[in-house]
């Protein structure tokens, strides 16, 4: 039996075979072996050893997807120039908290009642916009840090698009074209696609979206900033574990301050909310109802009626047309078809003449459901109620086929 070459470790000095895909006490790939050599060509040259990989000084060839065009990894360097992640993280929360707690204060001045104004919509939808809008100011932070750019110049109004286009465009002078007639769409369009190709996102889903696109590139822990990922700690790891927890944190912040204004909205809104949902839940019901009129509409037009004070029904001011099985009165394929062939209709048919012209109303139940007289115009504007009966009005006049 031939006794295998050993070899040492590059990074560790261990001892491993020539075979070893990789040093067992550290991890290190060893390039001896033929299925490592390929790698060789993705490593860093430093002090810290041939063939390491660095992380944090320098330029390293990260994880990541090959390009099919230069078979190239994102490259990861150090920031110098973002400004502290958690000096932005927390100056975004306490401007946010801040500006909602002056809003509530000003609100409970005028009205004097806490719950009224934490109930009032006038609040819920200014929580709401507001914390639409700080997400997309924060995003404006993340993005211009991803890209190796201090974060506080996305506060600043107007000169913020200026360090965008130059990010985007590496002009930034191209930011005054937008104000010209015809021309500045042209441009704006152009700098959301290459917005979206700079940062590793399909530009053409970039150009469409526009700025909706702006908090899903910024909170992305994927991609990089032209295949560069700036980060501005010794080591990603902890960056990467940072700036997940502060997003996390701002994020979770911001979606309880949305759903608490949804819901305060939904609380004072909640009869409106019912009536859809009852709209919604009998759907069937006065679908029905509208192939109903839709079919007594033609038989009063085509059949021949009898009316109680023998009157013809043109002749008539108000009649009614009672039914009390209306899938045997009326002739309507589709009733056939609808829920009508499996429910028991019964109900009236109103009918106004004035001014050579007619209104029609309806009014109808079935063993479950019922809706009150209405005109065939606002069929699909009330709900059916629940054990509903109707009857014709006494002394009416009645016409039959």
């Amino acid at each position: 039996m031939v006794k295998e070459e050993m070899i040492t470790c590059p990074r560790c000095g261990e001892l491993m075979r020539k075979s070893q895909r990789n040093c067992l006490k550290c991890g290190q790939l060893n390039y001896e072996n033929v299925d490592n050599q390929y790698m060789e060509k993705y490593t860093s040259k430093s002090k810290n050893g041939e063939g390491t990989y660095v992380i944090g000084q320098g330029t390293m060839n990260n994880r990541g997807k090959l390009s099919i065009f230069n078979n190239s990894r994102p490259i990861e360097k150090l920031a110098d120039n973002t400004g502290s992640l958690t000096v932005c993280a927390v100056f975004n929360i306490l401007f946010f908290i801040a500006v909602l707690v002056l809003i509530f204060l000003y609100g409970l001045s005028i009205n004097g009642d806490m719950k009224a104004v934490l109930l009032s919509e006038k609040f819920s939808y200014f929580i709401i916009i507001y914390s639409l809008l700080f997400i997309w100011g924060y995003s404006f932070q993340l993005l211009f840090m991803k890209a190796n750019r201090r974060w506080w110049k996305a506060l600043i109004p107007v000169y913020n698009l200026y360090v965008l286009y130059d990010i985007v465009l590496f002009k930034g002078w191209v930011f005054f074209l937008t104000f010209i007639p015809v021309i500045g769409v042209f441009v704006l369009l152009y700098m959301f696609y290459r917005l979206g190709k700079s940062f590793g996102k399909n530009p053409w889903i970039t150009l469409i979206l526009g700025p909706i696109m702006i908090p899903f590139i910024a909170f992305s822990y994927l991609g990089g900033y032209n295949g560069i990922i700036y980060v501005n700690e010794a080591e990603k790891s902890k960056y990467t574990e940072k700036l997940f927890k502060w997003n996390k944190f701002i994020l979770t912040l911001v979606f309880i301050c949305i759903f608490s204004g949804v819901a305060s909205i939904i609380y004072n809104n909640s009869d409106w909310f019912i009536y859809k949902f009852k709209q919604i839940k009998t759907r069937t019901f006065i679908k029905d109802a509208e192939y109903i009129m839709k079919d007594a509409k033609e038989s009063i037009k085509n059949d021949r009626y009898f009316c109680s004070n023998n009157l013809t029904i043109d002749e008539q001011d108000v009649y009614y047309i009672q039914f009390d099985n209306v899938g045997n009165y009326f002739y309507s394929d589709k009733l056939n078809d609808s829920s009508l062939s499996r429910e028991y209709y019964r109900g009236y048919i109103k009918v106004v003449n004035h001014d050579n012209k007619s209104d029609y109303y309806i009014a109808l139940n079935n063993n479950v459901y019922g809706i009150d007289e209405t005109k065939d115009n606002m069929i699909r504007k009330v709900y059916a109620e629940k054990g509903k009966s109707v009857e014709i009005p006494e002394g009416s006049v009645i016409c039959k086929k």
